[in-house]
């Protein structure tokens, strides 16, 4: 009979891993599943849609795509990456747009985008390689945690929810503000710590 040695800290990592992101061959694909559930409830009537599977799958080979390109483009400098996260969020505002949901806003796609990239980095280099070095350059996720987080510091304020955000101008100028607000730490470092500060469990 095959005997089981006592799971070490690396299968540990792995079965929450896989707890919280489910098993397939596409470690990406789960990242971005995973970030479509933190801001789906925002997506009000979508699911009256009579193509709204469909557009929700166009949407997520979308982000892969991007991610993807992403991937293959060595990104230098924080402009870069600050490019390809603009084009990656406007080109699924319009996607949505084109097929029917007016509704869906660079809020949104900067959650989803973001919580993907947070992910990705969760899941390790081994997991889904050749992102790790991309960290510094990556954005907070905005939603109504960091909002009151950050209110403290005297943040800018949004006019609408952050589901609503339309400009991504106004979205970039807090991401800026984050970077110079927080200037001797990496953005998605303090967004880290930020989340897991002790007064979220109580």
């Amino acid at each position: 009979m095959k005997t089981y040695s006592v799971p070490d800290e690396e299968d540990k990592k792995e079965f929450l891993i896989r707890l919280y992101f489910g098993f397939n061959s596409n470690d990406l694909r789960l990242c971005i599943n995973r970030a479509y559930l933190d801001f789906s409830r925002t997506l009000h009537r979508f699911s009256k849609l009579p193509n709204a599977n469909d557009l929700r799958e166009a949407g997520k080979k979308h982000v892969e795509a991007r991610f993807t390109k992403l991937k293959n483009v060595k990104i230098s400098d924080q402009t870069q990456f600050d490019d390809w996260h603009r084009e990656a969020c406007e080109s699924l505002c319009k996607l949505y747009d084109k097929k029917g949901y007016s509704d869906f806003h660079i809020g949104q796609a900067q959650k989803w985008l973001n919580m993907t990239f947070k992910y990705i980095q969760i899941m390790g280099e081994e997991r889904i390689p050749d992102y790790a070095y991309l960290f510094p350059y990556g954005h907070a996720p905005i939603d109504n945690i960091i909002i009151k987080k950050f209110r403290k510091h005297k943040a800018p304020s949004f006019d609408s929810r952050w589901s609503r955000i339309s400009s991504y101008d106004d979205y970039l100028k807090y991401q800026r503000w984050i970077r110079k607000t927080f200037s001797g730490s990496e953005s998605l470092a303090v967004e880290f710590s930020e989340w897991l500060e002790r007064d979220n469990y109580e």
